[in-house]
């Protein structure tokens, strides 16, 4: 597990190096919404460096030829040079994969911190992930973040709260 900046920077130049893909290009490739120590490491373990012209073909090892793409679909692709709609997929698909696994952690996080504060802290990361994401997208990204995580964690939140008021009155009312 990495927790840390320090340790994402050393893993992602261990990732690169073979390719002389610096850290740091292999961090700003990563969705902003991903670029949390835990979450990045999570999502570079489900990607691959891709070359859009591969290797075998004389494609170079850096520079502006790879991508992040998801493992299997880059090793099913094999040595075939990427068209410009699979690179489009993957930059979408890269998109799609940081928002999920940025929010399965906000998620536990706020599954962790319990009730209402985290709840309200979702609530901001939502409000901050609308106001980065911009316009209608901001829209419908804030409608699905809370329809996916705040809902849920505060109808969690208000069941656990009812059973313990409930338990609490029942010990009241056998005493």
């Amino acid at each position: 597990m990495i927790d840390t900046l320090p340790e994402l920077m050393d893993y992602l130049a261990d990732r690169g190096n073979y390719y002389g893909i610096s850290a740091h290009e292999l961090y700003e490739a990563i969705p902003e919404s991903a670029r949390t120590p835990e979450v990045a490491y999570e999502y570079m373990t489900q990607k691959d460096i891709s070359h859009k012209i591969p290797l075998s073909q004389g494609g170079e090892r850096a520079g502006d030829n790879w991508i992040l793409e998801d493992s299997s679909v880059n090793r099913s692709r094999g040595a075939e040079t990427m068209t410009p709609e699979e690179e489009a997929t993957a930059h979408a698909d890269a998109q799609h994969d940081a928002d999920h696994i940025s929010s399965k952690h906000l998620m536990k996080m706020a599954v962790s911190g319990g009730g209402l504060a985290a709840g309200g802290a979702v609530v901001e990361a939502a409000v901050l992930a609308g106001q980065v994401a911009g316009g209608a997208a901001a829209a419908a990204a804030e409608a699905t973040f809370i329809t996916t995580v705040v809902v849920p964690v505060a109808v969690t939140t208000a069941i656990v709260g009812g059973i313990g008021y409930g338990a609490y009155r029942l010990y009241k009312h056998l005493s």
